[in-house]
């Protein structure tokens, strides 16, 4: 069989975790979201989750910081390179990825999009396409 998996553990602790929603892929990266349940009321809707994104091929971990981990609105060198946010507040369920284009002040970047089990909406800015992969490649009329 080809493909890879990931436990969801962390370090050596096991917390309860299943991805419940579709994985998205995009720019090369695999993005999906766990729901971590409360382990004395598996039926409540209340929890928390994570964002977790690696690399589509490996399953690894990115090799650059893709999140901004400082809050300084641009993902640089000072950014933590992560594999995942943690949602302590809600589970998490990926709405949306909306593209940004560049400007003259600031790269392109994606913002996610994301709905909370508690009823909040969050978003998260990440870096975005660092040239080419955008728009159509080629196109060829099938008869």
């Amino acid at each position: 069989q080809k493909g890879w998996y990931l436990p969801l553990s962390y370090g050596t602790t096991m917390v309860g975790e299943r991805v419940i929603y579709q994985a998205v892929y995009t720019l090369g990266r695999v993005l999906f979201t766990t729901a971590g349940v409360d382990s004395s009321d598996p039926c409540s809707s209340q929890g928390f989750g994570r964002l977790i994104e690696l690399d589509a091929l490996s399953g690894s971990e990115l090799s650059y910081q893709v999140l901004d981990t400082s809050g300084d609105g641009l993902i640089d060198t000072s950014d933590t390179r992560v594999s995942g946010v943690f949602f302590a507040s809600g589970i998490p369920t990926l709405t949306a990825v909306v593209n940004v284009n560049a400007t003259s002040s600031a790269p392109a970047s994606q913002r996610k999009v994301f709905n909370l089990s508690n009823g909040d909406i969050d978003t998260l800015r990440e870096k975005g396409a660092t040239g080419g992969g955008k728009g159509r490649i080629m196109w060829r009329q099938i008869q």
